[in-house]
């Protein structure tokens, strides 16, 4: 692993109770997980809104 052979995408990404979104990598031989919300804010001027 330490040598960059295997990296990238492990397994199939998966989406838990919430929407969230989860993936693993290995990244210069370091194994990582991330994950991402359902959803995105912004700030429209007057408040944060979902979309």
């Amino acid at each position: 692993m330490a040598s960059g052979a295997l990296d990238g995408f492990v397994g199939d990404d998966l989406t838990i109770s919430g929407g969230s979104s989860v993936w693993k990598v290995i990244k210069n031989g370091v194994p990582e997980m991330f994950k991402q919300g359902p959803d995105s804010r912004f700030f429209n001027g007057k408040e944060n809104e979902h979309i």
